[in-house]
């Protein structure tokens, strides 16, 4: 999955994502900017109706355009939702 990002100010923001799972948690590998990044593990909340916010990290950003992709490592077959992300700049 791919997102395109456009941040109005420089800083170091905390990204959540409001996403629901109905299987085991799932960790799900993140490239920002065209460079691999952490994991983040997207937990069950027991239906793909069930949305609950999920912190994918910190992370530096400068202003401007940046790209997200996700990335579910192979053989995982489960059903995982997002409904959007949150970016709350820290400082």
């Amino acid at each position: 999955m791919r997102y395109a990002i456009d941040l109005r100010r420089s800083g170091t923001y905390q990204i959540t994502a409001r996403a629901a799972s109905d299987g085991p948690a799932i960790a799900i590998m993140t490239e920002w900017d065209g460079e691999a990044s952490d994991t983040f593990i997207i937990d069950n909340t027991t239906s793909l109706n069930a949305f609950e916010r999920q912190t994918l990290g910190i992370r530096h950003f400068e202003t401007g355009n940046h790209e997200l992709i996700l990335r579910v490592p192979a053989g995982i077959t489960q059903d995982v939702s997002i409904d959007y992300f949150q970016f709350d700049r820290l400082k």
